[in-house]
């Protein structure tokens, strides 16, 4: 299935996606060691990190956003929720806490829950790209393609250079068996993004499915030559 709840989890914990304002410099840092101790397995550690964090940026609503991405990323689902309630607590109004929120939800397979929240934060301010983004995400996940579509779509109106919107429409006409369509946005965003590998595995399988198979072989090649790199 091309919309994988873990890998879309894992890109928004690793991405550093700030929309409203930055972190703290000295927040910033810490929080990556953090996740950098997850990495590496060292539980004890990581914990005592983290209760540092929250003993000194527990009044600051993005620090402990992002701490709770983190949490969820490991699997510490009920911990990651007490810290977004907290966060949403001091600034129940953000459109990116409420977004977050639910997709913490929808790894808890809290989905109505989750999809009251994504509304709510593009009611808030639907003006910001990943909100979009993340809510076609979820929708096809759930299954509606459709208006997974119009989400992907609406991201990339607002912002024609989030790669991520494109990768995602494409794979939504893929599982829609809508290859022509895919194929169309897959070369835009190869253009745009060509050094992603990801774009160039999904247009093979795109080709494949076209019955283009020198095609399909020139994306292997290119997807393969771009993981070596890595």
């Amino acid at each position: 299935m091309f919309f994988d709840i873990k890998n879309w989890l894992k890109k928004i914990v690793k991405s550093e996606r700030i929309d409203i304002e930055k972190l703290p410099d000295d927040a910033r840092r810490e929080i990556k060691e953090l996740l950098d101790l997850g990495d590496q397995g060292s539980m004890l550690k990581f914990e005592e990190k983290a209760k540092r964090i929250i003993k000194k940026w527990g009044s600051h609503p993005l620090v402990l956003n992002e701490l709770a991405k983190i949490f969820q990323y490991f699997d510490l689902l009920m911990e990651a929720e007490l810290i977004m309630k907290k966060a949403l607590e001091l600034e129940p109004d953000s459109p990116l806490l409420l977004n977050n929120y639910a997709v913490l939800l929808v790894i808890m397979g809290r989905v109505n829950d989750a999809e009251k929240f994504f509304k709510k934060a593009i009611e808030n301010n639907g003006d910001i790209p990943h909100l979009w983004n993340d809510y076609g995400f979820f929708k096809a996940y759930m299954g509606d393609l459709d208006e997974a579509i119009k989400a992907f779509k609406k991201a990339i109106e607002l912002d024609d250079k989030l790669i991520d919107a494109y990768i995602n429409l494409g794979g939504a006409y893929m599982e829609k068996g809508e290859y022509e369509k895919a194929r169309d946005v897959l070369e835009d965003v190869a253009e745009k993004a060509p050094y992603i590998p990801e774009i160039w595995f999904n247009l093979g399988h795109v080709y494949r499915r076209l019955g283009d198979f020198e095609k399909a072989e020139e994306c292997r090649r290119i997807y393969q030559e771009l993981l070596a790199k890595r």
